[in-house]
């Protein structure tokens, strides 16, 4: 059966939600600077889609067990990977520093062997 996407395409989606994710990190704290110098109760919100996008992309690429979340979030997109460890039956871990070791993880299920 051929794959709904492939590596390339998640990975280009995967830089996507790491881009808007940092945009957004930047309007927070601009929004957070502009509350402070004014004493004003002005709260920038804006509706995000990454959470969204993230299911759909995990729907799309059969991840049962919410591995993408998991990277994203508590790994900080890999960054977090030497502190948080995902591992084997065995207790052996599994690197997920990168897209590539994501994608694997999700197409292998290596953790569950």
């Amino acid at each position: 059966m051929r794959e709904l996407i492939t590596y390339e395409e998640f990975e280009r989606y995967i830089d996507s939600i790491k881009m808007v994710q940092d945009v957004e990190n930047k309007l927070l704290g601009i929004s957070s600077d502009v509350r402070t110098k004014s004493k004003s109760e002005f709260t920038l919100y804006y509706p995000s889609l990454i959470t969204e996008v993230v299911e759909l992309l995990g729907k799309i690429v059969g991840d049962k067990y919410c591995w993408i979340d998991y990277y994203i979030w508590e790994l900080d997109f890999g960054k977090q990977s030497d502190f948080l460890q995902v591992t084997d039956a065995n207790g052996n871990p599994i690197p997920l520093k990168t897209t590539k070791e994501l994608w694997n993880l999700i197409k292998t299920e290596t953790w569950r062997s």
